[in-house]
């Protein structure tokens, strides 16, 4: 479903006359010798999409987080930007850049389980990476035009490599990354619960899982595994979801049939973290009330973490995001 020349594929979509439209990019990574993960997410906003929402999050060595978030008409004609945050296409499907020029709260992951993050100090934040692919896209297909958050949605596996500097600090990054891309109408309040799980390894190796359960009893499930530059599709048979309350699994495993036979892949969390909250049809808020039950348009808790996995003996890593389980 993605012709790798085809920029239109790529770039910002023309916004739909459907309720709810959106567009949403996300760009994750973990550099583990510098032990900073990083999650960013740009997307149109439902109720006017000529209007981009960036958040900015970055997880830092000791439980500290840069977070920033925030809302204009700057859309660019190289790819989706915010006021501070931007995603540039240099290359369609072979290299992206990966921009931050503003300000942040310098906050902790502790903190963004007490709530909604309050306005605050901010310091200075600047971030100039660059993403290049190490497969081809994976495309979700079949069963989109059912689903509530998108009908279309591609993957990309990767690296990238640059600098973050904040507060008078400079730090080199590198290592492995990803990226996505969705387009269509997104509504999370029908959806209960969903895991997305993703890992890369040195030897070339990664796979991919995304399974959701919307109301009344849908469920949706994509996967793959990576053999060098190959993408094949997999079954899912287990994969990790919210435990306790904080969500935080700890140690998990991921199971997959594949045509080579089963695959698994076991893991643990790592300290790299944050909370946000999805906020009905679709905002993103930093921050989670952890202990605030299900109700009709609450704030629905995510949890975002960098893991260290191992598959086979050789070691990788990925990013785990699992929403709290609702019985709305």
């Amino acid at each position: 479903m993605t012709t790798q020349t085809a920029i239109d594929h790529e770039l910002p979509h023309q916004p739909a006359d459907v309720p709810n439209w959106s567009e949403n990019y996300v760009f994750s990574g973990f550099d583990p010798a510098a032990g900073v993960g990083f999650y960013h997410h740009l997307a149109r906003m439902p109720y006017d999409p000529e209007i981009w929402r960036g958040a900015f999050g970055v997880a830092l060595p000791g439980g500290e987080v840069l977070v920033g978030k925030d809302h204009g008409r700057t859309g660019a004609p190289a790819g989706p930007a915010s006021p501070s945050l931007a995603f540039v296409c240099r290359e369609p499907f072979r290299r992206w850049e990966v921009r931050y020029d503003g300000v942040a709260r310098l906050t902790t992951a502790e903190e963004l389980t007490r709530g909604l993050l309050r306005d605050g100090p901010t310091v200075p934040v600047r971030l100039d990476l660059t993403f290049e692919p190490a497969t081809p896209p994976w495309g979700f297909g079949e069963g989109m035009d059912t689903e509530t958050w998108a009908d279309v949605h591609y993957e990309h596996a990767g690296r990238f490599a640059g600098t973050l500097r904040y507060g008078g600090r400079s730090v080199t990054l590198a290592g492995a990354g990803y990226r996505d891309h969705s387009t269509g109408p997104r509504d999370v309040g029908p959806m209960l619960s969903h895991t997305w799980v993703h890992g890369e390894f040195a030897g070339g190796r990664g796979f991919q899982v995304f399974a959701a359960h919307t109301r009344p009893d849908q469920r949706f499930a994509s996967a793959y595994v990576a053999l060098g530059p190959e993408l094949r599709a997999a079954e899912v048979r287990s994969v990790p979801a919210w435990q306790g309350r904080d969500g935080d699994p700890g140690s998990f495993v991921v199971l997959l049939d594949t045509e080579n036979g089963p695959a698994q892949i076991t893991g643990r969390t790592l300290p790299q973290r944050y909370h946000w909250s999805a906020l009905i049809p679709w905002e993103f808020a930093f921050g989670a009330d952890l202990d605030t039950p299900d109700g009709p348009g609450a704030a629905w808790p995510v949890l975002e973490t960098m893991v260290a996995l191992e598959w086979d003996g050789e070691p990788g890593y990925g990013l785990l995001e699992v929403t709290r389980p609702r019985t709305l």
